[in-house]
């Protein structure tokens, strides 16, 4: 089993999830994905207009 390091990147409703690895001694992403943090069909709470 190779180790391998996860990373996150949180952004307004979702994050970017990736794993990394090193091959012949540079890195190579082994698995990216989107996940959503709250529903698709719900409005971001950063994006509503004051007072909402």
């Amino acid at each position: 089993m190779k180790q391998a390091a996860a990373g996150f990147g949180v952004h307004s409703g979702w994050a970017a999830r990736v794993a990394v690895c090193v091959e012949k001694g540079a890195p190579r992403v082994v698995a990216r994905e989107r996940v959503y943090l709250v529903e698709k069909t719900e409005t971001c709470p950063l994006m509503l207009p004051p007072g909402q």
